[in-house]
């Protein structure tokens, strides 16, 4: 007889930001520009929502900057639109796929 265990990660509102809404723009020396809209839930369910912008060469290392910056960790779940500008559409297409 087998057994299997599972472990799933498991995330708890009070200790995460979720993300709702990133604009993707051109930056300075040819980087990304991202500004994110990120909501904050506390222990009494009151939601908190912050504005973040970063600048860094790929939208990973803005997701990382943007996690040093914010005292939770920042997740996508609840991710509702997404915003490309359009001169970083035109530069940088592959950003797209």
């Amino acid at each position: 007889m087998f057994f299997l265990y599972g472990c799933a990660q498991t995330n708890i509102l009070d200790k995460v930001g979720l993300t709702t809404l990133v604009g993707y723009d051109v930056g300075t020396e040819d980087k990304i520009k991202t500004t994110a809209v990120i909501r904050e839930v506390n222990p009494e369910f009151q939601s908190n929502v912050e504005v973040l912008s970063t600048e860094n060469d790929t939208s990973k290392g803005n997701r990382m900057e943007a996690n040093r910056k914010l005292s939770k960790k920042i997740m996508v779940g609840q991710m509702r639109v997404i915003l490309f500008g359009e001169e970083l559409a035109k530069k940088r297409p592959s950003l797209l796929y």
